[in-house]
């Protein structure tokens, strides 16, 4: 294939330091290295975090209103872990469409 094309951009110090990095790291010329990475490595856009973060932070209010119930010596009814156990597989669910995403 050939090569004769130039493509540059640009950087912070910071940033231009961690490439450097990597790329010492990987024993690849630079332009290999930049190649590599760029054409071979798949960018994952994921649209359900929102959703995602809603549903982690329901799942954490639950827990800790049975902890709070349990730790208080009372009980939990029935249809409540039921509830807890149909959201914590719409959480789980979602985890493997993130998952398989990736």
């Amino acid at each position: 294939m050939n090569k004769n094309l130039y493509f540059s951009f640009r950087v912070s110090e910071e940033e231009k330091i961690k490439i450097d990095k990597k790329i010492k790291k990987s024993k690849l010329k630079k332009s290999d290295f930049l190649r590599k990475t760029v054409l071979e490595k798949e960018i994952i856009v994921i649209e359900d975090f929102k959703e995602f973060f809603i549903e982690l932070k329901k799942q954490g209010t639950n827990i800790n209103q049975i902890a709070r119930i349990l730790n208080s010596g009372g009980t939990v009814e029935l249809g409540k872990l039921e509830e807890f156990t149909a959201e914590y597989k719409k959480l789980n669910d979602l985890i493997g469409e993130i998952v398989e995403k990736l």
